[in-house]
């Protein structure tokens, strides 16, 4: 294809388009259609003036338009919420505030202390200088622990260590004793 040809396909396409948007021909009016229409350079006759005010009653639109206004003017809630799914929001009432009842002071509520976080597994017996010396075998999450009266195991310090059990004292004061599972 030839620069020539391209520019002929181009104008002939252009002259086709503005001809197939061209306004439609005119149809012909009744007699009465042609009495509303009036142009711009014609001069207004007091008839023509009478028969558009028939048709439309500006102070009736205006006042039309102003009921519609201050109809959109006033907020109302609205009937969904557009960020969620679900029920319809209900409008919140507003309630008058009573006073609060007096509130009874809480009760002392007695705290139990944490379970002993060791396990007495055995007891062991040593001779030494001809006294009997006894160490508690203790068993917990990090491991064996060997303990004898007066050593700290987790944070319990070891009072006695019987033949089948061993007392141990919290930081409180408050002692625990723990004895061997029977087999």
């Amino acid at each position: 294809m030839t620069w020539k040809s391209t520019v002929f396909m181009s104008g002939a396409g252009l002259l086709a388009t503005w001809l197939a948007s061209a306004p439609p021909a005119a149809i012909p009016q009744d007699a009465s259609s042609r009495a509303r229409q009036v142009s711009p350079t014609a001069p207004v006759s007091a008839a023509s003036l009478a028969t558009r005010a028939a048709d439309v009653d500006i102070v009736r639109e205006a006042e039309r338009l102003q009921a519609h206004a201050a109809e959109r003017a006033a907020y109302r809630e609205p009937a969904r919420d557009l960020f969620r799914f679900g029920a319809a929001v209900q409008p919140r009432v507003r309630r008058a505030v009573r006073p609060a009842a007096p509130v009874a002071p809480a009760l002392p509520v007695a705290v139990e202390p944490p379970p002993v976080s060791v396990r007495l597994s055995g007891v062991a017996a040593d001779l030494v200088d001809g006294i009997e010396q006894r160490t508690a075998i203790f068993s917990s999450a990090t491991g064996v622990l060997l303990a004898r009266e007066g050593e700290q195991v987790d944070g319990l310090l070891v009072v006695a260590v019987d033949a089948e059990a061993a007392v141990l004292q919290r930081p409180g004061g408050e002692t625990v004793r723990l004895t061997l599972a029977p087999r």
